[in-house]
């Protein structure tokens, strides 16, 4: 028996399979990390989506004349715990970055100002309505554009 021929042969079925199982390991990961990334794509949308509509229902609810004041801080504490954001702001705050998070924050603490006002019985013009609508746009605008930044991390995403 010739021990080079059987020393070659197990040596190569070492590298063949070691080869096979680094290529599935890096295949794994990446297809791993895309996947979290659709996910997170998916959970930032609809955050977004719930943000928006909270403030649109906000912003119909300032507007109805025929809300008394002593039931305007009700439904607009309603419309904020009713739409979602909560609930969408905790999943977000375990599976984005930080500066992921931060955004959210941000948006989500000037969409409570804007709850505030809303309760408070501001008029749509009234400038400090206005003001905490402005600094709302700002953050959410700034949030977008972490949340772009972060998934442009990932390409086919």
């Amino acid at each position: 028996m010739n021990w080079g021929t059987l020393v070659a042969t197990v040596l190569g079925a070492v590298v063949g399979v070691s080869s096979t199982l680094i290529v599935d390991r890096v295949r794994w990961r990446r297809d791993r990390a895309t996947s979290s990334a659709v996910e997170r794509r998916q959970l930032y949308g609809q955050f977004l989506g719930a943000v928006i509509a909270t403030r649109m229902n906000l912003s119909k609810l300032l507007r109805d004349e025929e809300c008394r004041p002593d039931e305007r801080g009700r439904r607009a504490s309603n419309v904020l715990h009713s739409g979602g954001v909560y609930e969408l702001r905790y999943q977000i705050m375990i599976t984005a970055p930080a500066a992921v998070v931060a955004g959210v924050e941000e948006s989500f603490q000037t969409l409570r100002s804007i709850r505030d006002q809303v309760a408070e019985g501001q008029t749509p013009g009234s400038n400090t309505y206005v003001q905490a609508r402005e600094r709302h746009r700002k953050a959410t605008s700034k949030l977008t554009s972490a949340m772009r930044e972060e998934l442009s991390n990932h390409p086919g995403v």
